[in-house]
């Protein structure tokens, strides 16, 4: 992590909303990337499932764990989905 931190917000689904009791966060974090925004809301709500089982999406738009984030930016986590 590095830089100031800046407002984001962090979308939850499934399991992660359910462990969580929220869909929706509103976060101020120094994170610069979604992976290190993981890293930092998977200590601090023991969120027991390893980050390579999600996938990382900037503003609805799925991205690599290293994209960078900017002040206001909608993170979300999205789980792996099964159909049927």
């Amino acid at each position: 992590m590095s830089g100031p931190e800046r407002p984001l917000r962090v979308r939850l689904y499934a399991m992660l909303r359910e462990h969580t009791g929220h869909d929706l966060l509103t976060v101020r974090s120094a994170a610069a990337t979604p992976d290190d925004l993981f890293a930092e809301l998977q200590q601090q709500h023991r969120w027991p499932w390893p980050r390579a089982s999600f996938r990382a999406a900037v503003n609805d738009r799925f991205c690599a764990w290293d994209h960078p984030l900017r002040a206001d930016d909608e993170v979300s986590f999205i789980p792996p989905v099964a159909g049927g």
